[in-house]
């Protein structure tokens, strides 16, 4: 059963332009919305949410990239094995614009 964490996050700009008009969360750049879940399906996702995270680790901006190869690992060690995975998370400290 997947996790359900990427329903309704905006895939493109003119999605995110559209569910967000208006509104003060506009602030927020499309690439911080789109690592924001990649971090919840590390924790929590399911082997069914690896192909979204395969597909995020090809995304333009290096922050997105490298928090999908993060929780990819986390899911595959997890499949793999019954014991935890790394909680090593990547920086999240410097968000430099795409």
């Amino acid at each position: 059963m997947s996790s359900g964490a990427t329903r309704g996050i905006p895939t493109s700009p003119a999605d995110y332009a559209a569910a967000f008009k208006g509104s003060a969360i506009k602030r927020a750049k499309l690439w911080m919305l789109q690592r924001n879940p990649c971090a919840v399906l590390g924790n929590v996702g399911t082997d069914e949410d690896l192909a979204v995270l395969e597909a995020m680790r090809e995304h333009e901006h290096e922050v997105v990239r490298e928090q999908a190869r993060w929780a990819a690992s986390r899911l595959t060690a997890s499949a793999q094995s019954a014991a935890p995975a790394s909680t090593d998370h990547p920086r999240t400290d410097a968000h430099p614009a795409p």
